[in-house]
């Protein structure tokens, strides 16, 4: 709310002296609507309340997708939400890729201690300049799969040199498929740029290992509906989340 309160439209939100553009917010549902094909939230995580407008892919070839998103994301419901800040007369809000409900409270309190702790390594421990911060962030947020059963669980450390771009690959959340994990590994290779990678050349680099281009778009759906990743410039364009 400060860093809305100290920028202008033309401008992204500077927190900690780092630009803001793409987040990731969790927060308890204040009121939940649709309006013209989309879903309008009102999110609250505690130090203030945002407006969403979530755009849900699936209404195309579902007419039943936004009424069933809207009585899902009820009010008093937690969710996790994926999405570009936006400015529009004057005010912030959230355009949402992704919108899911939290299921393990303990993502709640993970969130929390996530912000504290980029917080303070971007105050104190990274100085004035953000590329080690962009680097601890891309680290922080890859060392987590997400809430699965029990908790929030590490992932397994790899051997440097073993994923695309020379990092670390990324492994996927247990008992994802082969083709989803693969892809995974692909779009969040941290040399891609603000672009993100571009579905033909994920095709070009999976298609030796067997996969097919259905095959890793269909990947690819499942990986956006899951919050895994998200498109940037264009649909072909991918990124991890």
């Amino acid at each position: 709310m400060q860093a809305a309160a100290n920028s202008t439209p033309d401008q992204d939100l500077v927190i900690d002296g780092a630009d803001l553009s793409n987040v990731t917010l969790v927060g308890k549902v204040v009121s939940c609507a649709e309006r013209a094909g989309n879903i309008d939230l009102q999110i609250s995580d505690g130090t203030g309340v945002i407006s969403i407008t979530y755009f849900v892919d699936s209404v195309d070839s579902d007419p039943q997708a936004v009424p069933q998103k809207v009585a899902e994301l009820r009010p008093g419901t937690y969710v996790r939400t994926y999405g570009h800040m936006r400015a529009f007369q004057g005010s912030w809000s959230i355009s949402a890729f992704a919108v899911r409900v939290v299921h393990d409270f303990n993502e709640v309190t993970y969130h929390c201690l996530q912000a504290i702790f980029q917080h303070m390594h971007l105050a104190k421990g990274a100085g004035t300049g953000t590329g080690g911060a962009t680097q601890q962030q891309q680290a922080g947020i890859n060392s987590y799969s997400g809430p699965a059963a029990g908790g929030w669980q590490q992932k397994p450390q790899q051997q440097q040199g073993g994923g695309y771009g020379g990092g670390a690959p990324v492994a996927g959340p247990p008992g994802m498929d082969p083709c989803a994990s693969a892809v995974l590994q692909v779009v969040s290779d941290p040399n891609t740029g603000d672009s993100g990678v571009h579905v033909n050349d994920i095709c070009g680099r999976l298609g030796p290992r067997g996969f097919a281009r259905p095959q890793v778009e269909a990947a690819l759906t499942f990986l956006q509906n899951e919050a895994h990743c998200y498109t940037t410039c264009d649909e072909n364009h991918w990124r991890a989340t």
